[in-house]
């Protein structure tokens, strides 16, 4: 059996080191625990900060340890082009999706042979994602998705699919550019019937810049890509999770409704002091409705240049 990691990545330098360890580090474990060979297959989408440059060297280092390594080049214009590509290119019987600033976790090759052991009773796996470095803001940021968002939505996105449920179908996330790919492929496996496990053992985590300028621009972007990064037929396809993340923004007119997002948390860190509890949610909820206020004026100021054009 191969296991294929498909990369996307895109002026990520800071982290792609780090990234290829911890793929090396899974490939032994599955190599020696379950006897499953691991391919790299790494697709950059034009970095211009030597993305590249450093993955090469860290590949060096453990080439031997990888049954196959393809390193690719996109036009940088989609991450749901780049995972076609890699999807393409890809000799693997089961695919996982990683963009280049998500970490394995040292036990990630372990636990990941316990479910190709069983494999019969999945057809994809949901990751747990956790946020990292926990400082600062990406210590707020990582409550508000680990104890929030992740207990209230059920669209927690696989990152480990079957390649019978991709390879030869209708790639659903060419629908997409940078917003809204891991949703489409959410749909295409439901619509296909594919059994989707929540795997909280296989934790990866997500780098994130710790600073509040970095969340505003990021989910700013989001904003305007639920705009123009969607085409026609994504639109009607993803009608529902655009209505209700439409009506989701209420919050930013009713500032009140953050008192729900606060209550979340305080209960969700009942163990701790409550001076921690009612901190952490003051700061989750602020961060939160700067979150969704970000994303409102994205979409907004996309709408606004559409009519201009």
């Amino acid at each position: 059996m191969i296991f294929s990691i498909i990369v996307s990545t895109k002026n990520n330098v800071s982290v792609i080191g780090f990234v290829v360890r911890s793929i090396c580090s899974a490939a032994i474990h599955l190599n020696l625990r379950c006897n499953v060979a691991s391919e790299l297959v790494l697709v950059d989408g034009m970095s211009k900060d030597g993305t590249i440059e450093k993955a090469y060297k860290e590949i060096k280092e453990c080439k031997d340890i990888l049954y196959d390594v393809k390193i690719l080049k996109d036009p940088g214009v989609s991450l749901s082009f780049s995972r076609k590509v890699g999807v393409e290119h890809s000799r693997g019987d089961i695919i996982m999706f990683l963009d280049g600033d998500i970490i394995l976790s040292r036990s990630f090759g372990l636990h990941l042979c316990k479910y190709i052991e069983r494999a019969e009773t999945w057809d994809a796996l949901i990751p747990h994602t956790m946020i990292a470095p926990l400082e600062g803001f990406s210590e707020t940021f990582d409550i508000l998705v680990t104890r929030v968002i992740q207990k209230q939505t059920k669209n927690i996105f696989p990152r480990i699919v079957k390649a019978t449920f991709i390879r030869g179908k209708p790639f659903l996330g060419l629908l997409s550019r940078f917003w809204g790919e891991d949703l489409l492929l959410l749909h295409q496996l439901r619509a296909l019937k594919a059994r989707i496990l929540s795997a909280k053992d296989l934790v990866v985590y997500k780098y994130e810049e710790s600073s509040f300028i970095n969340y505003w621009r990021k989910h700013l972007r989001y904003g305007e890509g639920m705009q123009r990064d969607l085409n026609k037929y994504a639109r009607r396809i993803l009608l529902r999770d655009l209505v209700l993340r439409r009506l989701s923004y209420i919050d930013v007119f009713f500032p009140v409704l953050s008192l729900y997002t606060f209550v979340s948390v305080a209960l969700a860190l009942r163990g701790s002091s409550l001076k921690d509890s009612i901190v952490n949610g003051v700061r989750v909820s602020l961060l939160r409705y700067s979150i969704k206020l970000a994303m409102a004026m994205g979409e907004i100021k996309s709408k606004v240049s559409s009519y201009g054009d």
